[in-house]
Formats: structure tokens, sequence, C-alpha cells
């Protein structure tokens, strides 16, 4: 069973018989550690997990070692995560190139396909 959590991590493990999955509202951070137990162990990775709210967009962003890694760009919808606009790896999304970033014509293209189809389908009706 999943619950409606914008930050989502399923985890599968030999250890147990049942997903321990869980999710986060706006930071998620997971530290996870080698060696042989709990006491006797260094650091391996860390990694972070932040969701950001801009005018048009939400951001997640994937950090591994405080790195910036990933992004995931959707379309803000009030206080929440609207339809998916893309992936990015590289050309990060930052406040300051919010009004010129490639991702707004994407979101004006996706907004513009979702108008015409309502258009259509209220001509149907």
């Amino acid at each position: 069973m999943s619950y409606a959590k914008p930050i989502w991590n399923e985890v599968t493990s030999c250890g147990y018989s049942k997903s321990p999955s869980w999710g986060g509202k706006d930071n998620v951070k997971q530290v996870t550690r080698t060696g042989s137990s709990s006491s006797n162990s260094e650091e391996l990775a860390l990694i972070e997990i932040s969701r950001k709210f801009y005018e048009r967009f939400v951001v997640f962003n994937f950090y591994l070692d405080s790195k910036l890694v990933k992004q995931n760009i959707n379309a803000r919808n009030d206080n929440r995560a609207g339809e998916f606009i893309e992936q990015r790896s590289r050309n990060f999304f930052y406040s300051m190139n919010e009004n010129n970033h490639p991702a707004n014509k994407k979101l004006d293209r996706l907004l513009k396909n979702n108008a015409k189809k309502k258009a259509k389908r209220n001509l149907k009706k």
C-alpha cells in the first residue's frame, strides 16, 4: 500500500519479507554505510532528495554526496506537482534561470495540447 507523499522510496532488500517503502514531503536524506555492523561501518554514500516550488514548476532535486545529479521537473498545480515535463541530468533548473529555461517551452506546449484536447472533448458533448 502506498501513501500520498511527493517523494517516495521503494525499498527492496533480502532482509525484509515485506517492502519497507516510505515517503517524504519536502526533503529526504539517506545515509548508506558499509562494514561489519551498524557500529563498525563507514559512510559510503549520502543521498538527498528535495522538492522546490517555483512560479510555474515543481522541481525534485536528486543529490549524491551533496552533488546535484538529476532533476525531475513537473508543472506546478497549486501547491503540488502536476504533469511531468522532463528529467534533466545537466543544464539544471534554478530560480535564476526560470524564465528562459527550456522547460518553459515544453510546459507551454503541454498546456496548449491539454487545452486543445479539452476543447475537442467539449465539442463532442
